[in-house]
């Protein structure tokens, strides 16, 4: 009779072991098709997003002519302080003819949009010295066939920095084309007596300027000149 009942309870712990093992097994499979199903929602979230749409384009171009940007900064410079006052704006002159290959993602045949100018004044300890505007002709030597034709100084960037003569400023654009991810930075330093210089990728190895900065040194015999680092 003992052995039997020992023979029972063996046999009832095996099935609750085996029963225990397949739930175990069969969580551990669920558990793997909800991660799968987790990581294809990720992926698909990501896949999905179509970014901005044509309209949203066309809008957020529309809008940008009503922002004005105003800068008012001081910087510091050898001399004293430079107080500099700016306001970037839309000149609404209809100066910018898009043709369809720019145009025809917006259903559009030609568009026209405008140029943005920015006007300057420059103070030095509180005495102004310099009145100006910055526009596109400014840049117009340094830039390609569609960027003349197309492009606009869209933003201006609100960091400015001392010019590298140590008495000017710095200020630097986003020059585009409207509608479009076509465009490049470009600067320009602006000194106190009204001089200009432009810039492509200022301060990197493959920076371009106009006028172009060109030192002649005098070298006389048996003398070595070291030249300038105009980086």
């Amino acid at each position: 009779m003992i052995r039997n009942i020992l023979i029972l309870l063996l046999c009832a712990v095996l099935f609750s072991c085996s029963s225990g093992g397949r739930r175990s097994a069969a969580d551990t499979s669920k558990n793997g098709r909800d991660s799968i199903v987790s990581t294809d929602k990720t992926l698909t979230v990501t896949q999905d997003d179509p970014g901005p749409s044509p309209a949203d384009i066309l809008k957020s171009c529309l809008q940008n002519y009503r922002a004005i940007t105003t800068i008012d900064t001081v910087l510091r410079i050898d001399s004293g302080a430079l107080t500099v006052h700016l306001r970037h704006y839309c000149a609404y002159d209809n100066g910018i003819i898009l043709p369809e290959k720019y145009a025809k993602l917006f259903g559009l045949k030609t568009f026209a949009t405008q140029n943005f100018v920015t006007d300057v004044l420059i103070s030095k300890n509180a005495e102004p010295v310099y009145t100006g505007r910055i526009t596109k002709a400014d840049f117009l030597p340094l830039l390609d066939d569609e960027l003349k034709k197309y492009g606009s100084l869209l933003f201006i960037d609100r960091r400015l920095f001392v010019s590298r003569s140590g008495k000017g400023v710095v200020i630097s654009y986003s020059l585009s084309i409207p509608l479009t991810d076509v465009g490049r930075a470009a600067t320009i330093a602006i000194e106190p007596n009204g001089s200009k210089q432009v810039f492509l990728s200022y301060g990197d190895k493959t920076e371009k300027a106009y006028p172009a900065n060109v030192v002649k040194p005098v070298v006389k015999k048996d003398t070595v000149v070291a030249m300038p680092d105009l980086h």
